[in-house]
């Protein structure tokens, strides 16, 4: 017997019984990465490129070329022969100019309703797609459509979507360089399309024609321009806008929210967490850093939510002073320059906020709290860095300034509010204290601790307890230190055996155990 095996590049049929066709399957993440990592090596945001490929070895080699020679432009072909056309066409030299025409306007979607109940957003399409080209009926446009859907190109049942991502978006700012009008019949467009619609928007960087068309939103007379964008789909377009258009879109924002009151803002529920997205990606550049965290400090005083990533947890997590950890490339003077801000606002929500900003500042690595990876990818750019120290003194600075700021700039509160102050020193002064690396941090501590004695806003109870942690486990701190911690117990309950009676009845606490 003589068997042949052959591999082809189109869409292959038979009805012959002695031929048998196999689908080749698309290939795992991990086995993208491992032919990203042929040409840039292991770097941290392959996955990110890896989603562009769907699974495609041959756009995995394209991007990958491309991320070592020429990152500017992720989607360039890499040889003469576009990779694109031939996902479109394969060997074919006949085009089907219908076909590419379709597709580009496809591709202005995310995904789309093609069969009932949703199949008025296929509709909508080839209207839009009709007007430009009368000669593509709605059987020329569904007999395109069904041979994409056999070529692998669209994928899905009722709705479908294009595939792979980076032809996708390829095919997206394609439509731009000839496309005129879509951002003026957004009136016309099903609702539900435009969810679809506003999720290519952060792509408009990589096309000068998009980014003009586009900007139409937000001139006079746009859906954007003196609007309520509280409505669920603007806030959800906002937060896709806010990549390619930062500055538009922030202004957006704060025209709409810095007018509202707290008690329209605790009303403001449906496309709120749209709107802390948007503001936490526009934190990432120092440029817009200050704007979009006052933006945020102001939705974060009439939060409403309780997740971990809404505007008050966002808010905070902008100060943390551990590299790689803070979402933004805004250096640590600028970012405690206005926290040291919020400590001097009349508002006591406002003060409140900006402690839990310093309990961000001055939590330890191994306290930092999780951070969802994602508002560094933005579009098809580089992927945006963090702030990161040049020197060792640079991220010792921050550290000291944010200590110093909290306890000068608190001393004039009132006791109750006072009080709340002198336990987060308290709570984080024995962390950075047992913390190895944080040696230098010692004395600036161990002065605070000695000032929070006299001071009548301190939890003596709560003082103790901690004092007395930090003796029963001593992790890495100096002896030296650890003389001064007992120095402070012993002035604030005394020596004498009448002290010590009283130092048990009233501040005994589980540390005391031997």
């Amino acid at each position: 017997n003589c068997r042949l095996i052959s591999i082809d590049q189109r869409m292959y049929r038979t009805n012959d019984g002695w031929e048998r066709v196999f689908e080749c399957p698309p290939l795992s993440d991990r086995q993208i990465i491992q032919i990203l990592e042929n040409y840039v090596g292991p770097t941290y945001d392959l996955r990110r490129w890896s989603e562009f490929c769907s699974g495609s070895p041959r756009i995995a080699h394209a991007i990958g070329q491309n991320l070592r020679h020429n990152s500017e432009d992720i989607l360039l072909s890499p040889s003469t022969v576009s990779v694109w056309e031939k996902f479109i066409y394969g060997n074919n030299s006949a085009k089907d100019e219908s076909k590419i025409f379709v597709l580009k306007h496809l591709a202005l979607f995310e995904r789309f309703g093609y069969e009932e109940p949703v199949q008025e957003e296929a509709r909508f399409i080839h209207k839009t797609i009709n007007r430009d080209d009368p000669n593509i009926s709605w059987a020329k446009f569904q007999i395109v459509i069904e041979e994409l859907k056999s070529q692998g190109i669209l994928k899905g049942k009722t709705t479908l979507h294009i595939t792979p991502k980076a032809l996708h978006v390829y095919l997206w700012i394609e439509f731009w360089k000839h496309g005129r009008g879509m951002c003026e019949n957004l009136q016309e467009m099903p609702d539900s399309l435009m969810i679809w619609f506003g999720g290519m928007f952060s792509y408009a960087k990589s096309s000068e024609i998009a980014l003009k068309e586009i900007e139409k939103l937000f001139r006079a007379n746009g859906p954007f321009y003196k609007t309520d964008i509280l409505h669920p789909k603007a806030c959800m377009l906002l937060n896709e806008l806010s990549e390619a258009f930062p500055d538009q879109t922030l202004q957006c924002i704060e025209n709409t929210l810095m007018l509202k009151e707290r008690e329209e803002l605790l009303e403001f529920k449906k496309g709120r967490q749209y709107i802390v997205f948007a503001l936490e990606k526009m934190a990432w550049r120092p440029n817009y850093f200050s704007r979009a965290a006052t933006v945020l400090l102001h939705l974060a005083h009439a939060d409403n939510s309780t997740h971990a990533n809404n505007a008050k947890g966002t808010f905070a997590a902008l100060f943390h002073l551990t590299p790689g950890v803070a979402p933004t490339a805004a250096p640590p003077e600028e970012r405690l320059s206005f926290l040291e801000a919020s400590l001097s606002s009349d508002s006591f929500p406002i003060r409140q906020i900006g402690l839990i900003g310093y309990e961000e500042a001055l939590s330890i690595p191994a306290h930092a709290k999780t951070r969802v990876v994602g508002s560094e990818y933005q579009g098809l750019e580089r992927t945006l860095s963090a702030w990161v120290p040049k020197t060792w003194e640079e991220y010792k600075t921050p550290f000291y300034k944010a200590w110093g700021d909290l306890f000068k700039n608190t001393r004039q509160w009132e006791v109750i509010e006072r009080s709340k102050v002198n336990s987060i020193l308290i709570h984080k002064g024995e962390y950075l204290l047992k913390e190895k690396g944080y040696e230098w941090l010692e004395p600036n501590i161990l002065k605070t601790f000695q000032d929070l004695i006299d001071d009548e806003a301190t939890d003596k109870k709560y003082f103790i307890e901690t004092l007395t942690s930090i003796q029963r486990h001593p992790n890495n701190i100096s002896q030296n230190a650890l003389s001064a911690i007992r120095n402070l117990e012993d002035q604030i309950t005394g020596v004498s055996f009448a002290s010590r009676i009283k130092r048990w009845v009233n501040f005994a606490n589980h540390n005391d155990r031997s």
